[in-house]
């Protein structure tokens, strides 16, 4: 690994630490842990129940709901409790399996009402009463008291009991249900519960075992407080619900309700009239009844349909996991593609956390693990910023004396092409210029107009190289180096070295105008281009090291510019440069005799590069830029 390599993981590891770190006293800090938890409960809401949508109306159980219309008919609530005596032997007629009373009643009057509801309750054998826990704090001990409201005793002799309360969660909404209370040495299942198991048959003393609920083939697990998670069907419309006074009819006239409807199930009867405040907050709906929250329950518990939540401390792990991945991406890659990463993260995730709600009644830890993703690759894009981002635009400044401002973009985002790090042979298209007799013109002028013409001809001449992006590899006093497909290579580096050479000739017309309308003297200048292999790299002292090619082939290039006096030739390029771009149709050039170079055993073939082959040539590329990697 190299120092950036081990400069990146140590900071991935570190941006990951203080992710996770971040997470584990976020939730250990009261404030913090409630956001999170209430954060978790939205996301079960809209991303777990929202996208798994209503399951099927379960067919074992039924409401009985005294709602507005029951009391529109019956008279005003609460009802005489001859009726419910009247409910209890209509049900049973219909053939009812179980009836669960979702409504308290404590006090007995000793009355006729009484004594029917007793006795249609003993001869029924299958109705459960509700029983109210209330928990209230001791004003000598400080502790809290549980205490429990049960029916009058002569209704509990003969039926069944079962809890009826709930507890709120942070975002007061009710997901939780306790599988049963024990006070004063008592121990009474929830409601629903107790009405499940009567109606799988199964005996209520053994449905708790250690940390386990156990309903016929259904088993929950419990948390600390003996609680499970409410499996809920959909809104209170997706129970069968079916109004109080429908069972009810007056004398001679037939039940509203046919018999299959009944037969069999679990019946429910509880308050649903929202005026009657006997309502909770569900992940569904805000006003949901209290007897439709027991009949989800008793549905979840029959139809083995239970939800399973995976330990909290799994959603840190996955959070450290999902922390590392960002945080690696985040200091390795560019901000918009750590982004995309974790924008795919969180959409795969939670559609896997979905599908495992949906499929299997799975929830997994979601936020957390998707915050401790999003707090690594904030964490790595300020890292990125400060100090990959400061490295960055260093090399972009190094880049920027070199290439064009478009080229230096390109090598930015293209990494690989963009190695001034490292040393390597490339074959490249090198090309010199020269001025002729520059000596003589600074002998005649004074030094700022000679500093003046030097400006305006290298600003001339280098725009041009960028123009057809090449790179300035240096200037050796009035002389320009450039090369073509250093650091990166486009695929048609000789091309574009004649471009640059014809173009440089033609602005260098320009110029000459500009000076003799200045009365100025004018300037002449000589190029040579060569083609083939270079070594590539940072040369030089170790305080001062230059990105620059040499070779045979940067050499060769120098001594074709200087032949230029010689031969009376403007631009000469070599036999390789020559094969690169002589099927092209774009440049007019002219073959010259072999001649002999300076550090060559051999005379070389060179050719005069006259200018354009027809007048459109300079407007034309003939292939688009192709990297070679």
């Amino acid at each position: 690994m190299d120092k950036r390599q081990i400069r990146n993981a140590v900071a991935a590891l570190a941006i990951t630490a203080a992710a996770v770190a971040l997470l584990w006293a976020a939730g250990r800090l009261h404030v913090t842990a409630v956001v999170l938890t209430k954060l978790e409960y939205t996301a079960c809401d809209t991303l777990l129940f929202g996208g798994r949508g209503p399951l099927p109306t379960p067919e074992e159980v039924v409401v009985v709901a005294i709602d507005p219309p029951s009391v529109q008919n019956l008279g005003q609530w609460p009802f005489p409790r001859s009726y419910h005596a009247r409910l209890v032997n209509q049900l049973a007629a219909m053939g009812a399996k179980v009836v669960a009373f979702d409504i308290v009643m404590d006090v007995g009057r000793g009355d006729q009402d009484d004594r029917e509801l007793v006795d249609a309750c003993r001869r029924a054998g299958n109705v459960i009463m509700a029983a109210q826990v209330d928990s209230s704090e001791d004003p000598i001990g400080g502790h809290r008291r549980m205490m429990l409201v049960m029916p009058f005793e002569e209704l509990r002799e003969v039926c069944a009991l079962g809890t009826v309360s709930f507890t709120k969660e942070e975002d007061s909404k009710v997901r939780f249900a306790s599988a049963g209370h024990e006070v004063a040495g008592m121990q009474i299942p929830l409601l629903s519960v107790h009405a499940a198991a009567s109606y799988l048959g199964v005996d209520t003393a053994k449905l708790i075992t250690g940390n386990t609920l156990r309903v016929g083939e259904t088993e929950i697990p419990l948390d600390s407080s003996g609680r499970f998670l409410i499996n809920y069907v959909g809104q209170q419309g997706h129970v069968r619900t079916f109004s109080y006074y429908q069972f009810l009819p007056p004398p001679g006239e037939a039940v509203g309700v046919p018999a299959e409807h009944i037969r069999g199930k679990v019946v429910f009867v509880g308050v649903t009239d929202p005026l009657q405040q006997d309502v909770v907050d569900t992940p569904y709906e805000n006003t949901f009844p209290g007897v439709t929250v027991h009949a989800n329950i008793a549905s979840m518990l029959i139809r083995n349909q239970p939800i399973r939540r995976l330990p909290a401390g799994l959603g840190l792990l996955f959070a450290a996991v999902f922390a590392a991945g960002l945080s690696v991406a985040s200091v390795t890659r560019r901000p918009q593609w750590t982004a995309i990463s974790l924008l795919v993260l969180v959409t795969v995730y939670s559609v896997v956390a979905a599908f495992l709600f949906a499929a299997a009644g799975i929830w997994i830890p979601v936020v957390v693990p998707l915050t401790g993703a999003t707090l690594a690759t904030i964490g790595g894009i300020i890292y990125g910023y400060l100090v990959e981002g400061r490295e960055r635009r260093r090399i972009s400044t190094l880049f920027s004396k070199y290439v064009s401002r478009d080229v230096a973009r390109e090598l930015m985002e293209d990494e690989s092409a963009a190695q001034l790090g490292s040393s390597r042979k490339l074959v490249v298209t090198c090309l010199f210029s020269d001025i002729r007799g520059f000596t003589t013109i600074s002998e005649q002028l004074p030094p700022e107009d000679v500093v003046a013409m030097l400006n305006e001809y290298f600003d001339r001449m280098v725009e041009c190289v960028f123009e057809n992006r090449g790179t300035l590899d240096k200037y050796v006093g009035d002389a320009i180096m450039a090369t073509f497909g250093v650091p990166k290579s486009y695929g048609n580096d000789a091309e574009r070295a004649c471009r640059t050479a014809v173009r440089m000739r033609e602005e260098l017309a320009a110029l000459q105008q500009m000076w003799a309308a200045r009365g100025q003297t004018g300037i002449d200048i000589g190029i040579g281009i060569n083609t083939g292999d270079a070594i590539v790299g940072n040369i030089g002292h170790h305080g001062r090291m230059e990105f620059t090619c040499i070779g045979d082939t940067i050499n060769t290039a120098s001594r074709l510019e200087g032949l230029n006096k010689e031969l009376g030739t403007k631009v000469l390029i070599s036999q390789s440069t020559y094969d690169e771009v002589r099927d092209l149709g774009l440049f007019e050039v002219r073959r010259l005799p072999p001649q002999h170079v300076k550090g060559k055993a051999e005379a070389v073939q060179v050719y005069e590069l006259v200018g354009w082959a027809k007048p459109d040539a300079a407007r034309s590329e003939t292939e688009e830029p192709a990297t070679i990697g």
